[in-house]
């Protein structure tokens, strides 16, 4: 929105005017994408230079509910022809038609504009808007307009790109078609948000083969790198990706381009259920924060005095003196104020009559605010149920007695002070924002800053049972100690640390040990999240009992003479400790069982018998 402010002067009528501009437009897709140019081909365009099947790309512009300014579209070179678009060979003629066309509340047309190889707008800017924000869709926190760009007709390519004002705007499209970046080796960024919740997407790239260049996805929440297979030319593939979203954010999609010169390229993502994912050209909330948002500079002014004028038509110089030193004999001169303060500017307007009467002057004040530079400090991360304390006292401005701060504390708490406190009883990332106003009345009285405030919650083991292993006694034990996700699924970048209780220990999520005696261990698991935090480790222990069977040897069968004594002997039985084993025999023939490794026993009547030895090593019986 542009501020306008009028001077009145006579020569006979002489009018001015200073204007000072605060709305700032941004171009889509630069910003932080590094790419240049969209573009959409006529439905006879060949798929081998980029042409796809549908031939129309969307944008969506979501315009913030609190803004004062209007929308203003404006399209760089959407005519088809001259040194940008791209033609299928030597010898064609430029044929493509393109629509653009904008819609809003209940998707009305507001505005719709056809272009050809006409030249009037290459290498220029076509405006669309101003739009009153309530033109828009209202939707939750802001009012969403669309840009539709279609190819009508033709073979060729229209590259183009746009520029919104006001740039608190943010927009995106479910399908992203641009040109690749001519320089090997350059990259260029996409930022696809996931929303909470969503544990698969696909990524669908188009002509995107070896010779256009390499992509990879890219994680930051987790700082992991997913690679995304080549498309081939003219043709679309496909990638699955397994992701776990807490909470929504926007991943890195990261072309590197490779030796063709001139390539063109798609890309579109998608969740698990199918549904399209919308692609942003900046890194958004859930990547690096800028700490300070600077607002418009107040300091800025633009000078108009092309409303005065003289009855006679009589040419007119001008001269300008804007009260800090500084002047001009432009008309309209743009000036920036180094300082705050008030000060006069003052317009002289003379025309060329030579009269004494042919000079008239007017004064205005001009008030220069220099909007106050928040900022505040507080830690990153901290535990749930932990006081954290927000502190405003690094913000700066020149009049800082009439400061106030206001706090949104990210999770619906509005809170005033310049120092605040606050607990978090869940788990989450918060996006702390405090407002300063220096209570100056004007158009940048106030500035933000902005933190990402990690809140941890202390990690839950599940129950891990006891483990109690009996084996042979030739084997060896070996166990296989795995984490169980019975709590936090979504966590990531965990260390696990194993102690097996017989002084060994190890890490890893899933480990295998091997003991080298049989007896009673405690194990214990741990596992770190690495924030270093009072509740970044939980802890739990387990009992482990082992033992092996031991081997019970009776002898061979006996045959004896009725009345005669013989020896039973449990001497080729084994065990894991042969001092710790004892030997109970039983004769088979109703007496009393009798203890020792070698024993002596009569039949008093003649038969046959079953003896049965029993060996116990204290642990385990066979």
């Amino acid at each position: 929105m542009k501020k306008t402010k009028n001077f009145g002067m006579v020569i006979l009528l002489i009018l001015a005017a200073i204007i000072t501009a605060d709305a700032v437009a941004y171009i889509i897709p630069e910003n932080d994408s590094q790419v240049k140019y969209f573009y959409v081909f006529g439905q006879a365009g060949n798929p081998d230079y980029g042409a796809e099947s549908d031939h129309e790309l969307s944008f969506y512009i979501d315009l913030p509910v609190d803004t004062s300014e209007d929308l203003i579209i404006d399209i760089f070179d959407p005519d088809t022809g001259g040194s940008i678009d791209t033609k299928e060979g030597f010898g064609k003629f430029w044929d493509t038609a393109v629509e653009f066309a904008v819609y809003g509340r209940n998707n009305t047309l507001l505005d719709v504009m056809r272009f050809g190889e006409d030249r009037e707008y290459d290498r220029k800017y076509f405006k669309f808007g101003p739009y009153l924000k309530s033109q828009g869709e209202k939707i939750i926190d802001a009012y969403r307009f669309k840009l539709n760009v279609k190819a009508l007709k033709g073979s060729n390519a229209n590259l183009f790109n746009f520029r919104v004002s006001p740039d608190s705007s943010q927009v995106f499209t479910y399908k992203a078609a641009f040109r690749l970046l001519e320089e090997q080796g350059k990259k260029m960024f996409l930022y696809p948000e996931i929303p909470k919740g969503t544990t698969k997407i696909s990524v669908e790239n188009y002509d995107i083969d070896i010779n256009g260049g390499k992509s990879i996805l890219y994680d930051a929440e987790i700082n992991k790198y997913y690679r995304v297979n080549d498309s081939g030319s003219g043709r679309w593939a496909k990638t699955l990706i397994t992701v776990l979203a807490a909470q929504t954010r926007r991943l890195q999609y990261i072309i590197t381009k490779g030796t063709q010169r001139n390539a063109q390229a798609a890309v579109q993502f998608k969740n698990e259920l199918g549904n399209l994912l919308p692609i942003y050209f900046q890194e958004g909330r859930y990547a690096t924060i800028p700490e300070e948002i600077p607002n418009s500079d107040c300091r800025n002014f633009t000078f108009d005095a092309t409303e005065s004028y003289d009855p006679n038509e009589q040419g007119l110089s001008y001269h300008w003196d804007f009260g800090d030193g500084a002047i001009s004999t432009e008309p309209v001169v743009n000036h920036k104020y180094e300082k705050a303060g008030i000060y006069t500017a003052v317009l002289s307007v003379k025309n060329t009559s030579g009269l004494k009467c042919d000079k008239a002057t007017t004064s205005q004040l001009v008030t220069v605010n220099s909007p106050p530079q928040a900022a505040f400090v507080s830690p990153e991360v901290i535990c749930c149920n932990q006081e954290v304390i927000f502190d405003a006292s690094p913000t700066t401005d020149n009049m800082p007695e009439q400061l106030s701060y206001e706090w949104d504390l990210g999770d619906g708490t509005i809170i005033e002070g310049k120092q605040v406190k606050k607990i978090y009883e869940k788990s989450g990332i918060y996006k702390v924002t405090i407002t300063v106003n220096d209570n100056s009345k004007t158009s940048c009285s106030t500035s933000r800053a902005v933190k990402n405030l990690i809140v941890n919650a202390p990690f839950v083991l599940g129950t891990y049972d006891d483990i109690d292993m009996c084996i042979p006694l030739d084997q060896e034990y070996k166990i296989a100690f795995n984490f169980a996700e019975k709590e936090n699924q979504l966590r990531t970048n965990l260390n696990y640390a194993w102690d097996f209780g017989d002084g060994s220990t190890a890490s890893g999520k899933n480990v295998v040990h091997t003991y080298k005696n049989g007896g009673e261990y405690v194990a214990t698991l741990s596992v770190n999240d690495g924030l270093g935090l009072s509740c970044s480790t939980a802890k739990t222990s387990f009992n482990v009992r082992l033992s092996k069977q031991p081997q019970a040897r009776a002898g061979d069968a006996i045959i004896a003479c009725l009345g005669k004594e013989i020896v039973l002997d449990a001497s080729g039985s084994k065990g894991e400790d042969l001092s710790l084993l004892t030997y109970t025999w039983s004769f088979g023939d109703g007496t009393p069982d009798v203890q020792g490794a070698k024993v002596r026993h009569t039949y008093a009547a003649p038969g046959n018998y079953k003896a049965t030895l029993t060996v116990y090593d204290g642990k385990a019986k066979n």
